[in-house]
C-alpha cells in the first residue's frame, strides 16, 4: 500500500498546453491539456494519485466521489452528487520527442471510460466539475488570457464599492488586501499588494505596499501610496497574512493558464 503523497509536476508543450506527471510512484499523468486547464489538471490529477495511494493494486477503472476531492479544493456543497469513473492505462508520456522534456517512461494515464465524442480537455473539464471544482474554466488557448484578466479586473471593479463600505465597518480579525499595477524600470506592469490605511475618500485609498516589487526604483516594501480606486485590479479578504494571495482572483487565472507572474 502507497502512504506518501504524490508530487505534482508540470510543463508546457511547444502549443501552450500543459502536461502534468507525478514524482514518483505510482507514476500518473495527464495528456496535454488546454492553456487555461493547468489548475484544473492538478486539481484532477491530485485527486486521482490520493485515490490511487491507498489501493493495494493500481485497478483497470477508478472510482471518483466529491468526497475524495475536498481537501483538494472542492466546494462542499458538492457532496452527494454522483461521481465519476475513469479507466486507468498505461501509455508512453503524452508529448512530443522534439520536446526539451521527452521521456520514454510509462505513465498511469487516465480515459474515458466508453465512447467520449468531445475532446479530452472537455472530458478533463467535466470530470473536475463532477468533483466539485465549480469554479473550472471551460478549455480555452492561450491566446484568451488578457481577456480572462480584463473580465476578472472588470468584476473585481464593480464590486470595490461594497468592499469599501466592508472596510469603513470594520472587519474585526480579517484584513483587507487591494492590488494595484506599478510601471517598473522596464516599464512593465509590476503587481503589488496593498494595505488600506484609510479608505474616507471614495475614489482614492491611502495604502501601503506589502509586496517588494520587483526592478521598482520608485517603489518600495513598506512604501505609503494615495491610489486611485479606478486603478485597483484585484481585492482579498482574508485572517492569514501569509496565504492571502491564494484567494486572489488575477492570481487564479494566472494559475488557470499556468503563467509565473510576479506577484499576481
Amino acid at each position: 500500500m502507497y502512504q506518501e503523497k504524490s508530487l505534482i509536476m508540470y510543463r508546457q508543450t511547444q502549443e501552450g498546453k500543459h502536461w502534468l506527471t507525478t514524482l514518483g510512484f505510482p507514476p500518473i499523468q495527464l495528456p496535454p491539456v488546454a492553456a487555461n486547464q493547468r489548475r484544473v489538471a492538478t486539481f484532477v490529477t491530485s485527486v486521482i494519485s490520493a485515490k490511487l495511494l491507498v489501493c493495494e493494486k493500481i485497478p483497470d477503472t477508478l472510482y471518483l466521489k466529491v468526497d475524495d476531492a475536498i481537501s483538494y479544493g472542492a466546494n462542499i456543497s458538492s457532496l452527494g452528487s454522483n461521481g465519476v469513473s475513469l479507466k486507468l492505462d498505461f501509455e508512453k508520456a503524452a508529448i512530443k520527442e522534439n520536446d526539451d522534456f521527452y521521456t520514454d517512461e510509462f505513465f498511469i494515464t487516465p480515459r474515458p471510460v466508453g465512447k467520449w465524442v468531445n475532446t479530452y480537455d472537455d472530458w478533463v473539464f467535466m470530470i473536475a466539475r463532477k468533483l466539485g471544482m465549480n469554479d473550472a474554466p471551460k478549455p480555452a488557448g492561450r491566446e484568451t488570457y488578457e481577456l480572462a484578466l480584463a473580465k476578472v479586473i472588470d468584476l473585481v471593479r464593480k464590486n470595490l464599492c461594497k468592499v469599501r463600505e466592508m472596510y469603513l465597518q470594520g472587519l474585526n480579525t480579517w484584513d483587507l488586501y487591494l492590488k494595484v499595477g506599478l510601471l517598473n524600470n522596464q516599464q512593465k506592469v509590476e503587481y503589488v499588494w496593498l494595505k488600506p490605511l484609510d479608505w474616507k475618500n471614495p475614489n482614492c485609498v491611502k495604502a501601503i505596499i506589502m509586496s517588494d516589487p520587483y526592478d521598482c526604483d520608485d517603489y518600495w516594501l513598506g512604501q505609503e501610496l494615495n491610489v486611485p480606486v479606478a486603478h485597483l485590479v484585484d481585492y482579498c479578504i482574508s485572517n492569514d497574512s501569509e496565504h492571502f494571495v491564494d484567494s486572489s482572483l488575477t492570481r487564479r487565472v494566472a494559475d488557470d493558464y499556468g503563467l509565473m507572474v510576479t506577484h499576481l
